[in-house]
């Protein structure tokens, strides 16, 4: 619920309360991106404390040290391979493989949900483009 209510304070989820209430994608698959579910998920990435804001910055070999630039770099290229990503590139083309995998079309292995939680998952299933 913790992470739900992260992706919630950024719009990228929407949650309804109530006894038919749920979790729903709070924009197109295709305009969220990876990097937008990390960085709300995690919004600090701070390898070091030199990354840090400058007001927490407290390093006395910060003008010598040229690891800050290296991991800077790093995080650049990280995060911009999950701009690059959206939700409905990680879900489009293996709905089906997932559908297999997690056995969601398989009788011997129905998956049991309350009311609640089936209303939810058809909604994001919906707004998602899943089948």
């Amino acid at each position: 619920m913790r992470i739900a209510a992260k992706l919630a304070a950024t719009g990228l989820i929407a949650s309804t309360r109530g006894r038919s209430g749920g979790l729903a994608l709070g924009k197109e698959a295709h305009s969220i991106t990876v990097e937008e579910i990390v960085r709300a998920i995690e919004p600090d990435f701070a390898l070091v404390p030199c990354l840090q804001e400058p007001s927490k910055q407290n390093c006395s070999i910060e003008p010598a040290c040229l690891l800050k630039g290296a991991l800077s770099a790093a995080l650049s290229a990280f995060f911009a391979e999950l701009r690059a990503a959206t939700l409905a590139d990680l879900t489009a083309s293996n709905q089906v493989s997932l559908a297999v995998i997690f056995r969601l079309n398989d009788p011997a292995h129905p998956i049991k949900f309350r009311a609640r939680e089936r209303s939810s998952i058809k909604r994001l299933a919906q707004v998602g483009g899943a089948r």
